[in-house]
């Protein structure tokens, strides 16, 4: 969980860990108004309308490793990236996460190579799910009226746009004016 020591989540579940037994712990997890709210500015969306989740959470070996099994809901609005128009996306992913406490020790199982350190008596599964949710965010949102073929960038955009601009278009070329430098010998 990447917050500094002493932040405050704006989506926290705090699981104890004395909770869990031999059998898994089902949790339905949804964030309220102002937990949304929190959550669109800290990941610089329009929108984050919902948040709902189904997770499972067992020991895979008791104290030690824990599993964090489950899927997520969202419904976010960000901005695309060419026209800055609101573009809304339905979110519905899949999570499987490993914690383990002392993984050097208890490193019997590859899996557990990718383990997160498990630390304290509890977990926040809010954050678990805030930071599952960042991850599946597109980071260069685009409308789906937008063929990636109208937009191009830099000086082969506006090659490509020639006519479009009424004009010769010339490269600028730092090393033309070698062209114009008569070599001496």
């Amino acid at each position: 969980m990447n917050l500094s020591e002493g932040a405050v989540p704006e989506f926290s579940r705090i699981v104890k860990l004395e909770e869990l037994k031999d059998i898994p712990l089902l949790l339905q997890v949804s964030a309220d108004e102002s937990e949304t709210l929190a959550l669109s500015k800290r990941f610089n969306l329009v929108e984050l309308s919902y948040l709902n989740a189904s997770i499972a959470m067992t020991w895979v070996n008791t104290d030690k490793v824990l599993s964090v099994v489950g899927s997520f809901q969202a419904s976010v609005t960000q901005n695309c990236v060419v026209t800055l128009d609101p573009v809304e996306v339905k979110i519905s992913e899949q999570l499987s996460l490993l914690f383990a406490r002392d993984i050097g020790v208890s490193a019997e199982n590859d899996d557990l190579d990718s383990a997160e350190p498990l630390m304290g008596d509890h977990v926040d599964l809010g954050e678990i799910i805030a930071e599952e949710l960042s991850l599946s965010l597109d980071p260069y949102p685009r409308g789906a009226e937008l063929p990636l073929t109208n937009y191009s960038v830099g000086l082969d955009g506006a090659r490509d746009r020639e006519d479009e601009l009424g004009g010769e278009f010339r490269k600028k070329n730092p090393f033309s004016i070698l062209a114009d430098i008569e070599l001496k010998r």
